[in-house]
């Protein structure tokens, strides 16, 4: 059968959609490796911390143990002196003496474990955010085809974080140390990236390539999904702060020390937040023909 004249328009108008749709881009597998790499090596601090917090409350318990032992020693010996028996007074004194050992022994242990599961956990949030930028750069660069060298560099960023994690062998003090540098070094990294993927992604919108609407929704969600975590971020704030400052030293040691490093932890992570969304927020403007602007908001 002939083609007819609508049928030539409906081929063409199905051949200039076909061009205006983008053929899916592949994610680059060695930044996803890479990413996965990382995210094992977030799941061992995790598991790491979850093992310290359950020898914490084992040695909780055995010191529990031993202080209910020595009561009942107590008990027996002051038995044994009523009665007589001095003998048997002085042996069971001995085993309520053996167990104050014990939980002095104990005691020893839990205010270091204790420390250092409260500052890993605040320190992983703090990698929870990189790890959030991370994604964010991927998903910025998925949508974007000429992006090798872009790819290249966001891996290596990645391996080397996977390379320099911290030792969990070694001591509370070179652990956070390690840890610190790791974030700190880290940020300093995605900052660059970032502005690297910025450039790259307003050249894409600016010169109207094939596909650069791809990008702006790329370039949206990824707003929305760090403004939301900032959100969250700057929740949690007020809440760590509100909590320090109800807190007394004298009485809760150990509530005190937690809001403090967890507030100190979430000050860092909302910081190192902004900066990914500056980096996002001026993509969407230049995408829209808007200059850069002060924090003041003006032009």
């Amino acid at each position: 059968m002939p083609e007819t004249k609508d049928d030539r328009w409906f081929s063409k108008l199905a051949a200039a959609a076909k061009d205006l749709i983008p053929s899916p881009i592949p994610s680059d597998k060695k930044v996803e490796n890479a990413l996965e790499k990382l995210k094992e090596s977030r799941e061992k601090a995790l598991n790491h911390i979850t093992q310290s917090i359950a020898s914490e409350k084992v040695a909780m318990m055995k010191i529990a143990d031993h202080m209910e032992s020595a009561k009942r020693w107590e008990v027996r010996a002051q038995m044994a002196t009523e009665q007589g028996n001095q003998t048997l007074a002085e042996e069971a004194l001995k085993r309520k003496a053996q167990c104050v050992e014990s939980v002095r022994e104990w005691h020893r242990h839990v205010p270091s474990t204790r420390q250092q599961n409260i500052e890993l956990t605040a320190k992983l949030q703090g990698f929870n955010v990189i790890v959030h930028r991370i994604i964010v750069l991927r998903d910025l660069l998925r949508s974007i085809k000429s992006k090798t060298e872009l790819s290249e560099s966001l891996s290596s960023t990645i391996k080397s974080l996977v390379a320099e994690f911290p030792d969990f062998s070694k001591d509370n003090e070179r652990l956070m140390q390690e840890f610190n540098l790791l974030l700190e070094v880290a940020d300093q990294r995605l900052c660059k990236l970032e502005q690297q993927v910025s450039h790259r992604v307003q050249s894409v919108i600016n010169a109207g390539e094939k596909g650069s609407y791809i990008v702006e929704l790329a370039t949206q969600s990824c707003q929305a999904s760090t403004s939301h975590t900032l959100k969250k971020l700057e929740e949690d704030l007020i809440k760590w702060r509100a909590e320090e400052a109800r807190t007394d030293p004298q009485e809760d040691e150990d509530a005190y020390w937690r809001a403090r490093q967890f507030y100190w932890a979430t000050e860092k992570s909302v910081e190192y937040m902004k900066r990914s969304l500056e980096a996002i927020n001026q993509i969407k403007l230049k995408s829209i023909g808007v200059d850069d602007i002060d924090s003041d908001g003006s032009s």
